[in-house]
This record gives structure tokens, C-alpha cells and sequence, in this order.
């Protein structure tokens, strides 16, 4: 479920190719954070594709009118916390695992 989430995400931001491959690279547990969209240099695998996307950087302030213009709703960025937050908040284990699977997703698109 998680993969079918991130994919959904990532399809309405329309990242090119090369954008996803940077998207790819940047994902890893030194890189995401896990709560908030943007936590001092880390940034969640949504914000992190959305930055990629802009060229800007974000804040927490304007990465969810971001993510509306772009047509990612706000169940969208629910059901991801759901999935990927709650979970890599348990152990960096988990954390790890996660990532993986969202690199996964991006080798389906």
C-alpha cells in the first residue's frame, strides 16, 4: 500500500526521469526525516521529491500549498504518514526498510 501511495504522489508531481533518479539517490536515512515535511536539512520523501521538482527550497510553511497546486491532497499526505511515519518512528530498522521500498516504487514508475 505504501508503494501505491508513493507512486500516486510522485505521478502528480510529474518528476521527469532524471528527477527521479535524483529523487533515488537523495532517499536515503541520513537524508529523510520521519514527521514533519521539512525537520533543519532533512525533509520527508514527498518533500524531498517536491523540492527536487521546484528547485526551491522549502519550509513548512509553504510545502502544503505547494503540494495542493500540485494536486496532491491532503488524504494523499495523510495516508503516507500513515504508512511511513508512524512506522519509522518504531525503529531506524524499520526506517531503513521503508526507504527501500519507496526506491522500489520509483523503479516501477
Amino acid at each position: 500500500m505504501l508503494k501505491v501511495i508513493y507512486k500516486r504522489i510522485l505521478r502528480k508531481l510529474r518528476l521527469s526521469s532524471f528527477e527521479l533518479k535524483e529523487l533515488q539517490f537523495r532517499l536515503t536515512e541520513e537524508n529523510i526525516s520521519v514527521g514533519p515535511f521539512v525537520d533543519g536539512k532533512k525533509m520527508c520523501p514527498n518533500t524531498t521529491a517536491l523540492s527536487i521538482k521546484e528547485r526551491i527550497n522549502l519550509n513548512n510553511n509553504n510545502v502544503r500549498k505547494t503540494f495542493k497546486a500540485k494536486g496532491v491532497s491532503g488524504l494523499d499526505l495523510m495516508l503516507f504518514y500513515l504508512l511511513f511515519d508512524l512506522p519509522a518512528k518504531i525503529s531506524r530498522k524499520r526506517k531503513v526498510a521503508l526507504i527501500k521500498k519507496l526506491k522500489e516504487s520509483i523503479n516501477e514508475l
